[in-house]
C-alpha cells in the first residue's frame, strides 16, 4: 500500500516510499538520484571482507540480494522526502521479524541542510513504522552525533534484548566508528483496522503538537509561579 503512489503530507511536501523489485516507472531514476544524496553526505562507506571491499550505499538503496549476509542487502525501502519533482532528503529501512527495523542512512542535500528536513522525513518514518506496528528502530550513528539522535530524536542506548534480536541482522558498520542506538515507535490512538499511512501520520503529527503545547504551558506556568515567589521574597519586611 505504501509503494502504491506519492504520499502528500502537507506545506506542499510529499514522501515516497521505493523498492526496485516494486518499480512503478520512476523508482529507478529517483533512486539514482538518492544514491548520488547519500554519497554526497558519506562518501563511498564499505567494508573490508575476506579481502573484498562491500560497497554499502548502491547495494541498500537498490535493495541488492547476495548469498553471503556481508553482501546481502535485499529488504531494503528508500523513502524520500519530496517538494515538487526535487528529492530533498532519503534514508533507508529495512523491517526484521519480531516488529525491529533498522535505519543505516539518512541524508539531506547540502542546499537544504539546517532547515527541518530529517526531522521532517523521522517524522513520516516514525509513522510508516507505526501503521506496520515496528515496535522498535536501530541506527548506527557516529560519535560526534549521538548527543544529537538521543536530545532531539529521543533515542538511546541499545538494551540487551534488542542487542540479541539485531545479531548478524543489520548491516555490519565498523564497531570502533558507531554508535548503535535505538528508539522505541510509540503506538498509534486510532482504533479502526482499515487504517491508511496518511491517517496514522497526521494523527501522531497531531499528537506531538498537543504535547508540544503542553510542554510549553508547563514551562510558562512554572516560570509564572517562579517569579511571583521570588518578588514575594523580595518584598520588603514592615515593621
Amino acid at each position: 500500500m505504501l509503494l502504491s503512489e506519492k504520499q502528500q503530507i502537507g506545506d506542499d511536501f510529499s514522501c515516497n516510499f521505493l523498492n526496485i523489485l516494486h518499480n512503478n516507472g520512476s523508482s529507478a531514476s529517483k533512486l539514482d538520484v538518492a544514491v548520488s544524496i547519500m554519497e554526497e553526505n558519506f562518501g563511498h562507506p564499505y567494508k573490508i571482507h575476506r579481502g573484498r571491499n562491500i560497497y554499502f550505499i548502491p547495494g541498500i538503496l537498490f535493495s541488492q540480494w547476495s548469498n553471503s549476509a556481508y553482501r546481502s542487502f535485499d529488504g531494503f525501502f528508500t523513502i524520500t522526502l519530496e517538494k515538487g519533482d526535487e528529492i530533498i532528503t532519503v534514508a533507508t529501512i529495512r523491517i526484521h521479524e519480531n516488529h525491529m527495523a533498522e535505519m543505516p542512512y539518512i541524508a539531506t542535500r547540502d542546499d537544504h541542510k539546517n532547515q527541518g528536513m530529517c526531522r521532517r522525513l523521522f517524522h513520516v518514518i516514525e509513522s510508516a513504522l507505526s501503521y506496520l506496528n515496528v515496535e522498535v528502530l536501530v541506527i548506527p550513528s557516529i560519535n560526534e552525533l549521538v548527543n544529537t539522535w538521543v536530545k532531539s530524536f529521543q533515542f538511546e542506548p541499545m538494551d540487551e534484548a534488542t542487542q540479541i534480536l539485531i545479531k548478524e541482522r543489520v548491516v555490519p558498520f565498523n564497531i570502533n566508528d558507531v554508535t548503535m542506538l535505538q528508539r522505541k515507535i510509540p503506538k498509534h490512538a486510532l482504533s479502526s483496522e482499515n487504517l491508511n499511512f496518511i491517517e496514522v501520520f497526521n494523527n501522531i503529527k497531531n499528537q506531538k503538537v498537543i504535547e508540544g503545547k503542553q510542554v510549553v504551558h508547563k514551562i510558562t506556568a512554572k516560570n509564572r509561579r517562579g517569579g511571583s515567589s521570588s518578588r514575594r521574597r523580595g518584598r520588603p519586611r514592615k515593621g
